[in-house]
């Protein structure tokens, strides 16, 4: 599944499409949240194209705390 680039931007389920912790500062998973937004609204700079839902999770190893987020 990821050695065949399903979790790359174009693939069919994108990951950390902002970078995760690497590309950005570590704000206890307020960037995931923001990114998640912007995804939903359609203005993040690495949109993923549809108009599924967003799953956003936080934590350090193990993800300790989950958000979907919707466009309706």
């Amino acid at each position: 599944f990821i050695a065949g680039g399903a979790i790359e931007i174009d693939g069919r389920l994108p990951v950390n499409p902002h970078g995760g912790q690497l590309g950005e500062a570590y704000i206890h998973g307020m960037n995931g949240i923001a990114e998640g937004v912007r995804q939903v609204r359609g203005a993040a700079v690495n949109q993923i194209p549809g108009d599924g839902p967003v799953l956003v999770t936080a934590g350090t190893g193990v993800p300790t705390s989950a958000l979907i987020l919707t466009s309706d």
